[in-house]
């Protein structure tokens, strides 16, 4: 079965989220930097903390194991690039698209064979005025009524949905987030976007709460559901791959 039968025969978005649990052992680290890239090597070397050059480590391995895993690619297959707006994607495989996302201790992909952007966010203290800064004014007011204990939720819930919409458009923050709005019509999440609804009229969004302080949000041409995540641990990704 070639990749092009198999991404069509699963017609629909898999999203991986991965925890990390603990610090990965150095003779691991080593072995699964080595299985990348030079290029890539170099980027999670750049990192200054552990913490990052871990993130950034177990975010291209997922990338990988679920390319080689799921799609019958080999390694040499995977060959990523970007779009001149930051996006990633398969050189070699423009029928395959994903999108990745990280945020304190999860990092998060998803592999669909249509546009999709995801976007994470760890709630933490943040000044809510920054709202009326960056988003559009409908979406302030929402946040400036509501009760002063739903504010900070309803902005980390906002931003990840902004977010996921201009990674799907492969566009990111050189749209201004400002120019578009996130809405709840009749209970579903609609983008309101003059600019660029012409193109993709039927951007959908999802929106969820994982561990109860996550905000996780997709952008995507078709429904999702989150009994579609597939929630991986580190070690288990790690193990996985080395049998490889």
């Amino acid at each position: 079965m070639n990749t092009q039968t198999i991404i069509h025969a699963m017609s629909m978005i898999k999203v991986f989220a991965l925890k990390k649990k603990v610090r990965i052992e150095q003779i691991a680290f080593n072995k699964l930097i080595l299985s990348l890239s030079e290029s890539s090597r170099e980027k999670i070397n750049s990192k200054v903390f552990i913490h990052d050059k871990e993130i950034a480590l177990l975010s291209q391995i997922l990338i990988r194991y679920s390319l080689l895993k799921g799609f019958d690619l080999k390694g040499n297959d995977i060959e990523i690039d970007r779009t001149d707006f930051g996006k990633p994607f398969l050189r070699n495989h423009k029928n395959i698209f994903f999108n990745l996302t990280h945020s304190g201790d999860y990092v998060i992909l998803a592999i669909s064979d249509k546009e999709v952007g995801i976007d994470i966010e760890q709630e933490k203290e943040i000044d809510i005025e920054i709202a009326d800064k960056f988003f559009s004014k409908s979406e302030s007011k929402i946040i400036s009524s509501a009760e002063d204990k739903d504010k900070k939720s309803i902005f980390f819930r906002m931003w990840t949905q902004k977010e996921s919409y201009l990674k799907a458009i492969g566009l990111g923050l050189s749209k201004p987030l400002d120019s578009f709005s996130v809405e709840s019509i009749s209970g579903d999440y609609k983008v309101i976007d003059s600019e660029n609804l012409q193109r993709y009229p039927e951007w959908k969004l999802d929106y969820f709460i994982i561990e109860g302080n996550y905000h996780f949000s997709i952008c995507s041409l078709e429904s999702f559901s989150r009994n579609s995540i597939q929630f991986l641990d580190s070690d288990f990704l790690i193990d996985q791959y080395l049998m490889e």
